[in-house]
Order: C-alpha cells, then structure tokens, then sequence
C-alpha cells in the first residue's frame, strides 16, 4: 500500500541554491531570506516532518479498517499537526471508509 510516485521530502532540506545564488524550495518557487536563516528553519522542520512519519505510520498501523469515536479521538491532533504527503492516500482512505468497504466486498484488483 505504498505510492513510491509520491515526493519524499528530501532529506538534505527543503531549500535548494542554484549556481548563481537563487534559493528555491523543493518545488522550484523563490525564496527570500538570509540563507543561514532558512537553513535552520528547514533543519527544525524535516525533524518535526521525521517524528510525524514515525506517528502517523504507527498510528496507521494499528488502524487499518474502521474508524470511530476513539479512533477519531486519537487522530485529531495527528491531522492537526499535518499529515506526510507520501501518508494522505492511507489517511483518505481509512477516514473514507474505503478500507472497511473493500474488506466487505472480498474483492482485490492486485
């Protein structure tokens, strides 16, 4: 259950400095500031980006059908704190209710 055609974050930051001096993010969109400054920034924030793979998997885990009341209750401030990219069709999917939908059908298109 994996879409390996989803962007990871890289890991080296989500800044990138062309030849010529420009900062981009990693989706090629200028940025302005002092270097150093989005340096740190960006270091602060792939370890925040880190810890939430590492909940969110766990979470996801755990909950691979349904989803209620307590369930909800748990995921709240997970989604509240952002969901990885390369997790929202997992997250869509649960909140959806595909996953209990497919497991009453018995039907798998792998």
């Amino acid at each position: 259950d994996t879409h390996s055609w989803l962007p990871l974050l890289p890991a080296s930051g989500l800044f990138v400095i062309s030849d010529g001096g420009q900062v981009t993010d990693v989706l090629g969109f200028k940025v302005e500031g002092a270097v150093s400054d989005l340096e740190n920034w960006s270091k602060t924030y792939m370890e925040c980006v880190t810890q939430q793979r590492m909940r969110w998997a766990a979470f996801l885990d755990a909950h691979t059908s349904t989803v209620g009341k307590e369930t909800r209750r748990k995921m709240k401030p997970l989604v509240r704190m952002g969901v990885p990219p390369e997790l929202r069709h997992r997250v869509w999917r649960l909140t959806s209710g595909s996953y209990a939908k497919e497991k009453r059908a018995g039907v798998t298109y792998d």
